[in-house]
């Protein structure tokens, strides 16, 4: 196995549980704010195929963000620099893709815009979120592994 399906390995071990336990606790804490129940199941059935799309491209930019990872590591860009590029290059895509298949689910409804605003604010919660978190441990891992293969 090549140093950079190692390292894209490494993303998606460690990303994946992270992801699924990020939607569990938004879940729940969803759960917890709106009194559970039918609220919680209104909000499945506008965003469940959303949901379903994004944990489908999510297994797969997790891979690709790891292998870009290697290359900026081997290049000797900043850890912060790297961190913030992984964590938005996985971000970016995961929820554009939630975008596009809430707005192809919802295009007769008179929500898009309250939608559109409400995935914004999630996806730049996410980025920060997944920055100043789970970015930092693979990039430390990645690295890791860089320095004992070379």
């Amino acid at each position: 196995m090549t140093l950079r399906n190692k390292c894209g390995l490494i993303s998606l071990l460690v990303g994946l549980p992270f992801g699924l336990a990020a939607l569990f606790i938004s879940l729940y804490f969803l759960a917890i704010v709106t009194g559970g129940g039918l609220p919680l199941m209104g909000t499945l059935a506008v965003y469940l195929d959303s949901i379903i799309g994004l944990f489908l491209v999510f297994p797969i930019m997790l891979w690709i963000s790891g292998n870009i990872m290697v290359h900026d590591i081997l290049d000797k860009k900043t850890k912060w620099n790297i961190a913030l590029k992984y964590s938005t290059i996985i971000n970016s895509i995961i929820w554009l893709v939630f975008l596009i298949i809430f707005l192809y689910r919802n295009y007769h409804s008179g929500h898009l815009l309250s939608g559109f605003i409400f995935i914004l604010v999630l996806s730049l919660i996410s980025i920060l979120g997944t920055l100043l978190t789970y970015s930092l441990i693979v990039y430390f891992l990645v690295k890791k592994r860089i320095h004992i293969n070379t």
